[in-house]
């Protein structure tokens, strides 16, 4: 493992962190629109919004943190099943390697909690749309 590897690995984790940032206060407004709008124009209005923060926002980044994390996860099972444990005497590019990929483990399952709960959401008022119609 080169740190250049590593190097690049962990600059796409900040950027994917970074990107959910972003990302996150859209979601938390939308979680916040409330299903008992009564106007049919502000609930279409609304579908959209979630619609958008949901295939246009989320997907991606659930797409991108999936396949940087399945890239990934050979290297670390060799890793893990290859290394001894050693207090004092272990390497250190390998052991940031692992966090690495802990790292993005930790953020892809945010990040789809996240997007099935706005999916969820987007369920809710595609149903009260229809029943309204």
């Amino acid at each position: 493992m080169t740190s250049d590897t590593l190097s690049n690995i962990s600059i796409l984790v900040a950027l994917l962190a970074l990107a959910f940032n972003f990302v996150l206060p859209q979601v938390d407004k939308i979680l916040a629109i409330r299903v008992s709008v009564r106007e049919t124009h502000e609930m279409r209005t609304n579908k959209e919004k979630i619609s958008d923060v949901c295939w246009r926002k989320c997907f991606p980044l659930l797409i991108g943190l999936f396949l940087l994390t399945y890239v990934n996860v050979p290297t670390f099972i060799e890793i893990i099943i290859t290394s001894e444990l050693a207090i004092w005497n272990f390497d250190v590019g390998l052991t940031l390697y692992v966090l690495l990929v802990f790292s993005l483990f930790a953020l892809l399952i945010g990040v789809a909690l996240k997007w099935v709960q706005v999916f969820k959401h987007l369920r809710k008022f595609s149903k009260k749309v229809k029943s309204n119609n």
